[in-house]
């Protein structure tokens, strides 16, 4: 027969590919740029939408809008928007005199975009677990914090962020090992692109 044990030849093949390391770079940023800004986006709008205000229901349902929406169809709808020739991005940037981009082709713009429509559709994510973390803390810390003088970002820098650390080890590990696996939103915004 024709087969024959190619041992590791496929690993030194690989590793010795130039393009793999900067695919492993690519990644990287891609994973710490879009996660950090989900978690800081995320916990800061479950923060607000813990508080009292009115249509917080409404708002909850509105934020989760992109997180149902298939990666597929979210490359596809931001693809449309950031069309260089017809897309709503560039009509609005030519109304405003910068003229028009192809962002998605544009290897200086690329990634960032990506990362942005990344963001997009996976900070609702974050919003709903911390919104569950943060209803599921006692009250009875945070009353006698504020008996003790704590109010505001003292409030939440050294009660509630303490608190809730475990469930933000838990989101940034789903959305890190999520981030790495990501290929359907990327390949459908840039086809393979830069």
């Amino acid at each position: 027969s024709g087969d024959h044990w190619v041992g590791f030849d496929n690993f030194i093949r690989a590793f010795s590919d130039p393009t793999l390391g900067e695919s492993i770079r690519i990644t990287i940023i891609y994973v710490v740029v879009g996660i950090s800004f989900e978690m800081v986006i995320g916990v800061g709008i479950a923060l607000l939408l813990n508080g009292r205000m009115p249509g917080k229901g409404i708002l909850r349902a509105l934020i989760l809008i992109p997180m149902v929406v298939t990666p597929v169809v979210a490359g596809l709808m931001w693809r449309l928007l950031l069309d260089p020739t017809s897309g709503f991005v560039n009509y609005l940037l030519g109304i405003l005199g910068f003229g028009h981009h192809a962002f998605l082709a544009d290897p200086n713009t690329a990634l960032m975009v990506v990362i942005i429509v990344e963001i997009w559709e996976n900070t609702p994510f974050v919003i709903t677990i911390v919104l569950a973390g943060l209803e599921s803390l006692e009250a009875s810390q945070f009353e006698a914090a504020q008996l003790d003088g704590a109010h505001g970002w003292k409030l939440i820098r050294y009660i509630t962020l303490p608190m809730l650390g475990p469930i933000l080890a838990i989101v940034m590990l789903l959305r890190l090992i999520d981030g790495v696996k990501t290929f359907a939103l990327i390949d459908t915004m840039t086809q393979g692109g830069p």
